[in-house]
């Protein structure tokens, strides 16, 4: 029997002190304060207490010394109300609430076994456990969990200053009202994720009943009292009623729960069996998985039953459902030893070899990698490395120190660019963590704007393997908080330069509840959000600024020359003062007059402007600014002078991405295009970057491998290499980055990359270049640009859409995309007046009816549109290719966006395959030319692709590349219909229409003899998914009579794709061979589908037609060798099917 059934709905703050028990004895009511009477404190109150076993006596650890006094005190008092009954409830309710009540545990009752009830899904020894961490968030909790303000004020009437109290009484509660116990797990997992305790939750999840049980043969308690025996008073013994004090036998809990009996204290505790993976890396692993789970599901042996069931607690989360199926079967795994650790490397050997199965390679590798160890979290992580080496510590660097080290945990850094806040940051980083005092993660997040902190909170859940967060909820930082809690060690987080001050409150309250991280906050607002530790880092003291200078001078002072010295003062200030006393200026004066031949006057001279720089809204200082830009101009003359035929276009390119780390890759790309040579390439970076750490402009980190490595710069260094630019060299620079970037970045960059985790690194990139190629007074209609600009809008649509389950953020993505492409490319200034135009049109020649939007249209709408769309289309191309017109883009220049980009593993295989298939049939022998994965293919090598019949002819590639991008932005924004199931009307007619004008577009090609791959997508992955659906695209249930005639039509439409001439040929995308003739991954797909189809028409009403059509199929199906796990799954469904009806048949 669970305590505590009081109605709240007509109390008022009273309780009775008896209640009756269910067998009509007068028995106390458990935890009640007015059943505890006050009892004066004896000398035992002041000693360490000592053990409870079998013997029961209490132990504490001295680290509990306090804890233990406190609930010494309880049971004492409630000895008192036994043996005296003499004290009023007044006193008793004072005493109790001074007391350490969260301790008291409030289930067991005198003699009581401490049973789950049959009629209540959770244990209440686990619903006890539970209260005790709740805190201060079980009124919240109560909240989600219906109860009133009333109600919840009532409970804590009862139990003044007691949260563990309230909470359990509040969960008894609910558990009580409870009408079923289906959705009791679920429900309050909801409720605590929502009141922000998602530890609590997860516990919840891994619960199971049905291994707490009754155990008849307990030894039962003494029904009078217990005696506790105090350390060093071994004379003095005090009696307490057995109802206060819970049984110390063990208690049955399970080892794959997340609570553990602690034997030196007789209770259950949150401590955790040893497992191979931690919950954050499964976390991360489910957040990848998609619907693959299933299939890895299947290889881990679960049956069809068990995912089944598994996907009803979580209908529509993926990776809340592979993440429950990871963490079932990690603990299910055998326990090695007593303590129920694991086989870590069996284990890990088993979850990879699933993985491979289920053709998910690239977790398979991240579980390779994963170096934790039971509950042990993975290697701290960091982003922060310093930028500047010296000593130096100025008096903004001591005072932010010593608030830090005083225990400061919010501390906001204001002050202007290039005034030193990162600066102090790296130095403080790089000092903690030699000392060990930070040994948690130090990560700095993009603050700008709320899309840029999503986008950098996505990339560190990355590189922790957790699961990422989303553009569109409405608290990002939650899951943030949630991550770092989990995490061992002490965390720094900065959020650089955060602009919105709402932002400020939006950080500090998301995180104020967590113990282990300190967080920073940079920002050069002057008057930065209230909060009282707030520090401006300006201009250094001049006495600061002179020691600083003079340090760095020192450090070079071998190369420098004698001219130079000596150095008077009244020069020395002259040039701080006009340069502001800014710390990175002073660093690069200093390294400037150490390795040049100019003396200090005449340096002072150079530095000085009047008047303020302008640079996209932001107002800097002239002073140092022009010192970051001479030591810029003297950087571009070293590099040129030591490599007179390279251009320095490769350190321009570092003013337009993210100022942290940037890829050298990417480096390398724009080198390439330049037709540099391998090997000058990696010399002439590493002498850059070199060169960049001498002057304190730029450090080199790692991702643990050198195939990997990143620059991190600074933000006024960028804005000196952009404030040095034109136009034109600003439009030329942006347009070979983003070629660069384009290379990498398609649709298939996850099989490219081996990882998502590098794609989500180069979104902040991507997002800056196309935020500087949008920049006010950078006006350019190149079309080289635009397009490229439009492929990564479309890219970033798909991250967002496909890696990230972002989907409002990929249709705003995607709508800006396509709003581009019809202005800048098809000059439509107005999309509405185009398409309202050609229904009038129609209108008036009475081919359609009563259509009045363009998103409710018919097929004459779609098919006069996408006439007119070709027709602007081929003029477009038609101006690029004609000699005689300057077009806005060059015919090299498309040619370069069909020939620069990179071959995956896939495309490979799919060449690799034909070519053995036309060895075998002629005598001409066909070769895969060495194009590697991750190997960029150039011009060169696409043509000899050409020649083997692996790629497209340029030309005929070249003449519909336009056409075939459109298609792509149409078909992959057409596609979030089958995402969320929450779209508006409005946005579901608008995406299946824009799938069908897609589809129309396509056949169009087709006509022309352009067979590309989305004309088989369209169809087979998108059209006809309508027809699988019971539902309506409007999301009304369709009839039976309904849903079987479209199921009659996909089953027809399906075969005709299997076996059409039409589809069984060779389709491309972008110039490059993507299907081939008789190509097993489509004859797949579409047996797959057929097997769905004939098991909806089976389980419906059918005729022995169906039965030997579907049979048919079944056939064809067990032909196929090697399938893959979705695939077997449906035919075993299909076979099952066959199976029950023949059954049927035979009895009829």
């Amino acid at each position: 029997m669970i305590p505590y059934k009081s109605d709240y709905n007509g109390r008022k703050g009273k309780s009775k002190e008896h209640d009756t028990d269910e067998n009509g004895s007068g028995a106390s009511q458990l935890g009640s304060p007015q059943n505890r009477k006050a009892t004066p404190t004896t000398s035992a109150t002041n000693k360490q207490l000592n053990d409870i076993g079998s013997a029961n006596t209490i132990q504490q650890d001295q680290g509990e010394q306090a804890e233990a006094q406190n609930q010494h005190n309880e049971l004492l008092q409630g000895a008192g109300d036994q043996s005296q009954g003499t004290e009023n409830q007044s006193q008793s309710t004072q005493n109790q609430s001074q007391g350490s009540g969260d301790d008291l545990d409030l289930v067991v009752e005198s003699g009581a076994t401490n049973d789950t009830s049959p009629d209540h899904f959770f244990d209440p020894k686990f619903l006890n456990n539970i209260s005790k961490h709740i805190g201060l968030t079980w009124r919240s909790l109560g909240v989600e969990l219906n109860f009133s303000r009333h109600e919840l004020d009532n409970m804590e009437k009862d139990y003044p200053n007691l949260q563990a109290q309230c909470a359990f009484h509040m969960l008894s509660t609910w558990q009580e009202k409870l009408s079923s116990n289906k959705d009791a797990r679920s429900e309050l997992a909801a409720a605590m994720r929502e009141a922000d305790r998602g530890d609590l939750a997860e516990d919840v999840e891994n619960y199971d009943n049905s291994k707490f049980t009754r155990n008849t043969d307990r030894p039962t308690r003494s029904p009078s009292s217990t005696q506790i025996h105090v350390v060093g008073d071994n004379t003095q013994t005090t009696h307490v009623p057995p109802n206060i004090i819970r049984s110390p036998i063990k208690q049955d809990v399970p080892r794959g729960n997340s609570m553990l009996f602690n034997e030196s204290r007789g209770e259950a505790s949150f401590e955790k069996p040893e497992y191979p993976f931690s919950l954050q890396f499964l976390r991360g692993i489910a957040g990848q998985m998609g619907n693959d789970w299933r299939d890895v599901g299947t290889e881990l042996d679960f049956t069809l039953p068990e995912l089944d069931n598994i996907k009803q607690f979580f209908p529509d989360d993926q990776a809340k459902c592979a993440f429950k199926m990871l963490n079932t079967w990690q603990q299910k795994l055998p326990s090695g030893d007593a303590r129920g650790a694991r086989d870590a490397r069996g284990a890990r050997d088993e979850l990879i070899t699933a993985l491979n199965q289920a053709d998910r390679t690239d977790l398979a590798e991240s579980v390779g990698k994963y170096e934790g160890s039971g509950i042990e979290t993975p290697k701290a992580v960091s982003n922060i490395s310093p930028m500047r080496k010296s000593s130096f510590e100025c008096t903004s660097y001591r005072e932010m120190k010593q608030k830090l080290d005083d225990g400061c945990r919010y501390l906001i850094l204001s002050g202007s660019t290039g005034g030193g806040k990162t600066w102090n940051i790296e130095h403080y980083v790089e000092e903690k963590k030699k000392s060990g005092d930070i040994d948690g993660d130090t990560w700095m997040f993009a603050a700008s704007t709320k899309d840029n902190l999503v986008d950098s909170i996505r990339l560190y859940m990355e590189y922790i393997n957790s699961p990422s967060t989303k553009q569109s909820e409405q608290n990002p930082l939650k899951k943030l908080k949630e991550c770092l809690a989990k995490r061992k060690g002490k965390h720094l987080i900065v959020f650089d330069d955060t602009l919105s001050k709402n932002l400020y409150g939006d950080i500090f309250g998301a995180f104020s509840s967590v113990s282990n991280v300190t967080v920073i906050l940079t920002t050069q607002d002057s008057k930065p959000y209230i909060c009282k530790d707030i520090l401006q880092v300006g201009p250094m003291l001049p006495d600061e600024g002179k020691q600083l200078f003079l340090e760095i001078l020192e450090d070079s002072y071998n190369v420098m020359n004698e001219i130079h010295l000596p150095i008077k003062d009244k020069d020395l200030e002259a040039l701080l003062v006009e340069i502001d006393y800014c710390p990175s200026a002073i660093t690069l004066s200093a390294y400037n007059m150490a390795h040049s031949r100019v003396s200090i006057q005449k340096y002072t001279e150079d530095v000085k402007q009047k008047g303020k720089h302008l640079d996209n809204d932001e107002l800097l200082p002239a002073g140092p600014l022009e010192t970051h830009k001479i030591n810029i101009k003297n950087l571009k003359e070293e590099m040129e002078a030591a490599y007179p035929n390279i251009s320095t276009s490769v350190l321009q390119i570092c003013g337009f991405l993210y100022k942290r780390k940037i890829p050298l890759f990417i480096l390398q790309l724009v080198m390439e295009q330049e037709k540099v040579d391998e090997d000058d390439i990696t010399e002439y970076i590493d002498k850059l970057i070199d060169k960049m750490q001498r002057r304190s402009l730029g450090t080199l980190s790692t991702d643990g491998t050198e195939e990997e490595r990143f620059l991190n710069t600074q933000g006024l260094f960028q804005i000196a290499l952009r404030s040095e630019m034109t136009n034109t060299e600003k439009c030329d620079v942006i347009q070979k980055l983003m070629a660069a970037l384009v290379c990498y970045l398609g649709k298939d960059a996850p099989a490219v990359f081996g990882n998502v985790k590098m794609m989500t690194l180069l979104v902040p990139h991507v997002k800056s270049v196309l935020d500087h190629a949008n920049a006010k007074g950078l006006k350019h209609d190149h079309l080289g640009i635009v397009l490229m600009e439009i492929r990564l809008y479309d890219v970033l649509g798909y991250i967002y859409s496909v890696q990230s389950s972002d989907y409002e953020l990929a249709c705003e993505t995607y709508e800006k995309c396509l709003n581009r492409f019809y202005k800048k490319v098809l000059q439509i200034d107005n999309q509405k007046r185009f398409d309202h135009d050609i229904i009038t049109n129609l209108r008036r020649q009475k081919q359609t009816a009563q259509c009045t939007a363009p998103c409710n249209v018919d097929n004459s709408f779609i098919k006069e549109k996408a006439k007119l769309l070709t027709r602007k289309l081929s003029d477009v191309t038609r101006e690029i290719n004609d000699d005689r017109i300057v077009s806005r883009l060059s015919k090299e220049e498309l040619e370069e966006n069909i020939t620069n980009k990179v071959l995956t593993k896939h495309d490979v295989e799919i060449m690799e395959k034909k070519c053995a298939r036309e060895n075998d049939k002629t005598d001409r022998y066909c070769e895969v030319p060495k194009c590697l994965q991750r190997n960029r293919i150039n011009k060169e090598i696409y043509l000899e692709l050409v020649e083997s019949n692996l790629a497209m002819p340029l030309v005929k590639a070249s003449k519909f590349f336009i056409h075939e991008l459109l298609v792509s932005i149409l078909y992959s924004y057409g596609r979030l219909a089958f995402y969320p199931s929450n779209w508006p009307l409005e946005k579901k007619e608008m995406f299946q229409n824009l799938l069908k004008l897609s589809m129309k577009l396509c056949e169009m090609l087709a006509d022309e003899g352009v067979h590309i791959l989305h004309y088989v997508l369209c169809e087979r992955n998108a059209l006809l998914y309508y027809l699988n659906s019971k539902t309506h695209f409007d999301g009304t249930e369709k009839s039976e009579n309904e849903f079987r005639g479209d199921m009659k039509q996909a089953l027809e439409k399906y075969k005709q794709i299997l076996s059409d001439e039409k589809y069984n040929k060779e389709f491309f995308q972008y110039g490059i061979l993507k299907k081939t003739e008789d190509d097993a991954y489509h004859r797949d797909v579409c047996l797959k589908q057929l097997a769905k189809i004939h098991t909806h028409i089976l389980e419906m009403d059918h005729t022995e037609e169906d039965i030997k059509d579907a049979l048919n199929t079944l056939t064809k199906m067990e032909n196929i060798e090697n399938p893959d796990k979705r695939f077997k799954q449906a035919m075993d469904k299909l076979q099952t099917v066959i199976n029950s009806e023949t059954t049927r048949s035979n009895e009829k």
